[in-house]
């Protein structure tokens, strides 16, 4: 988050719901899609953005496999599920 100079806009801007992959997540992720995150300073933006919604979202208050849509903080889709071990971001966007 620090690389992509968002953190004082951000704490600027009101209150925000932050997802952070799990290592698991990332794992997921081929080798290219890691170096364009880690690489460039644009796509590290984006995808940081992808993981941050307005508001305060209180994912604990979400029934198992109860569904939630939402827009991130740079205007796209993003569904959320909650299972009984957490959640999973569903979106059809890629870097």
């Amino acid at each position: 988050m620090a690389n992509t100079h968002l953190s004082l806009w951000l704490f600027s801007k009101g209150t925000f719901t932050l997802f952070a992959p799990s290592d698991e997540a990332f794992s997921l992720l081929s080798g290219s899609i890691l170096d364009e995150i880690e690489n460039q300073p644009g796509k590290r933006k984006k995808f940081v953005l992808r993981h941050i919604v307005p508001g305060n979202l209180l994912i604990g208050g979400l029934a198992p496999y109860q569904e939630l849509t939402t827009s991130t903080l740079d205007g796209k889709k993003l569904d959320i599920v909650a299972y009984s071990n957490g959640v999973s971001l569903e979106s059809p966007f890629v870097l």
